[in-house]
């Protein structure tokens, strides 16, 4: 599968410091692009399908960095962003800023490739139009949108049963209908399949942040495996330090094990990307838990509650919100809420729920304990 390639030009810059910044900046793109997978970073500009330039601009401790990204092939700007940075730590600066621009350039490529062929039937696709077409209907986070990926990814499965990103992909999208869209417990058939996939992809392709993530997300979400899920955790950001839905598992991972610093230092992190990055709710989900957990309620609220705003409909924010609201003291909020889920999910009980993935199993009582104090049912009507 040929992979679409990137050049990095020197950013401009002003002052001494501002140059040091830039082609701090410039480097740490060029070696952020050639972890990504499903891109080739390039050092020759003339082959390049994209080419990323930019600016940095100091003064004082105020800093803005302004980057672009064009197609060669059409001489195109498609893409660009601002990033306005205070502070002196320039190291901390450039971290930022290169986590940022490379996970928003992560999403545009693909969604660039998908515009030339999403008019295509399914059929008419090749496989790597029906992987791009299948991501980009998972940056759309809705129940049909995943429901047409994953009809794209298998079509993928029915033409090369050993496509080790369809397989992950695949299991992804199975994870995602009980812990991203629903609320009830995995099915044992859907679980079965989902780890089928993951372990006949690590088995291809060990060596890829993804499959580790995919793999991780399963052992922690599903199999209750803690210990399995921070080894997947860890060899994804091996691969690939920036890899925001690995920092998010493990923020996880670290905030039910009861690690809660760390857990908000990854949280943080993980939310620091692109504001348009489209997986932001699930980071905004993710720092919900930790400040439930630590028991800051009402940061809690507020980071559920941007989740619901970025992803609307999805139980998982509803029942955060309700939680930590009436663990705030804050029943308005948490009896609205509860009336939001119950029209969602007129079904939703907690004696179907999924726990949350406490390592300690007994830590799951507060939270239930507020749960059923706010009204929700619990049991089946």
């Amino acid at each position: 599968m040929k992979k679409p390639s990137i050049y990095v030009s020197n950013f401009e810059a002003r002052g001494p410091e501002a140059t040091d910044l830039a082609e701090a900046i410039c480097d740490d793109l060029a070696t952020a692009f050639s972890r990504q997978s499903g891109l080739n970073s390039v050092t020759d500009e003339r082959t390049a399908e994209y080419v990323l330039t930019g600016a940095v601009r100091g003064a004082g401790e105020r800093w803005r960095i302004s980057v672009k990204m064009t197609d060669r092939r059409g001489d195109l700007v498609v893409w660009s962003d601002r990033i306005d940075e205070l502070g002196s730590d320039l190291f901390e600066i450039q971290d930022r800023c290169v986590t940022r621009i490379a996970g928003a350039v992560r999403i545009r490529i693909p969604r660039l490739l998908n515009s030339k062929s999403a008019n295509k039937p399914l059929q008419g696709m090749s496989d790597e139009e029906l992987l791009n077409h299948a991501m980009n209907h998972h940056f759309t986070p809705t129940c049909e949108s995943w429901e047409l990926a994953a009809q794209a990814l298998q079509q993928v499965l029915r033409r090369d049963p050993d496509n080790w990103m369809a397989m992950t992909m695949l299991c992804f999208n199975i994870l995602a209908k009980s812990r991203i869209f629903g609320w009830r417990q995995a099915k044992k058939a859907n679980v079965a399949m989902a780890r089928q996939l993951i372990e006949r992809a690590q088995i291809i392709k060990p060596q890829h942040e993804v499959v580790r993530m995919v793999h991780g997300a399963l052992y922690f979400y599903v199999l209750n495996n803690h210990a399995a899920a921070r080894i997947e955790a860890e060899e994804s950001l091996k691969l690939n330090p920036d890899y925001y839905h690995s920092i998010n598992l493990m923020s996880q991972i670290e905030v039910f094990a009861g690690d809660h610093q760390k857990a908000m230092v990854l949280a943080l992190r993980a939310m620091d990307c692109d504001p348009g990055y489209p997986y932001q709710h699930l980071y905004q989900r993710g720092a919900g838990y930790v400040y439930t957990v630590r028991g800051k309620f009402g940061g809690a609220v507020d980071r559920f509650q941007r989740a619901d705003q970025a992803a609307p409909g999805m139980p998982q924010n509803l029942v955060g919100i309700v939680a930590s609201a009436t663990l705030h003291g804050d029943t308005d909020t948490a009896q609205k809420s509860l009336k939001s889920l119950l029209e969602l999910s007129p079904d939703f009980n907690l004696a179907e729920y999924e726990p949350w993935p406490f390592q300690d199993p007994a830590k799951w009582a507060p939270i239930y304990n507020a749960l059923a104090a706010s009204g929700a049912p619990l049991s089946p009507a």
